[in-house]
């Protein structure tokens, strides 16, 4: 399927792998590769509004799939306040990848081991 790419998250005995839409898994890609194109994409600005407004990706929570579709809170601080903002999986990491911190991204444990193939 070359108009999907693959994103694998697990621990060590679980991975779960969904697919997104090449044009995420080249941006979640190039936010772990630090390469920003001739023009920014939208991961690029959200990440530089971000820094502009000095909020900090606190942590990327997989929390639930329905059907096919994956979910994930994307939990944000800003000063003293907590954000949490519902997102898509894909946007969330491709963001959090392009951070200039290590931002942990959480799979719920019981999504893990109920959808997750184990590898242990």
């Amino acid at each position: 399927k070359d108009d999907y790419g693959i994103v694998l998250l697990g621990n060590e005995c679980y991975v779960i792998s969904a697919e997104v839409e090449k044009s995420q898994a080249v941006s979640i890609q190039n936010g772990i590769d630090q390469k920003v194109g001739p023009r920014p994409n939208t991961h690029d600005l959200f990440n530089d509004l971000l820094k502009n407004l000095d909020i900090k990706v606190l942590m990327v929570k997989i929390t639930k799939v329905e059907g096919d579709a994956y979910h994930s809170q994307f939990i944000l601080r800003q000063g003293n306040t907590i954000l949490n903002f519902d997102a898509r999986p894909s946007d969330a990491i491709a963001i959090a990848a392009r951070t200039d911190y290590i931002v942990p991204i959480y799979v719920n444990d019981t999504l893990l081991r109920t959808v997750g193939q184990k590898i242990c």
